[in-house]
């Protein structure tokens, strides 16, 4: 995610289970706001790459501050839905 300009390459994923179909949410840091037609750009970028490249398909993706998901050392954290 790094070499997409504007993000600082921080993300998390979160799976809810207590849907009847997972439901998989992908939470992504940027450095500023984004204006509408970059996120859109980006977007695309992001949907594409899980489904190509990982096989799952997001169903949320949210644009957060900088800052927001911790540093770059932190190991991940489950969040058991």
């Amino acid at each position: 995610m790094e070499e997409i300009p504007g993000l600082t390459g921080q993300i998390q994923i979160v799976l809810d289970k207590r849907q009847p179909s997972e439901v998989v949410t992908v939470k992504v840091e940027t450095y500023e706001p984004l204006s509408e037609a970059v996120v859109h750009e980006v977007r695309g970028k992001i949907l594409g790459y899980a489904k190509t490249y990982v096989g799952i398909t997001i169903n949320e993706l949210e644009f957060v501050p900088n800052g927001t998901l911790g540093d770059k050392y932190r190991k991940g954290v489950v969040i058991d839905q």
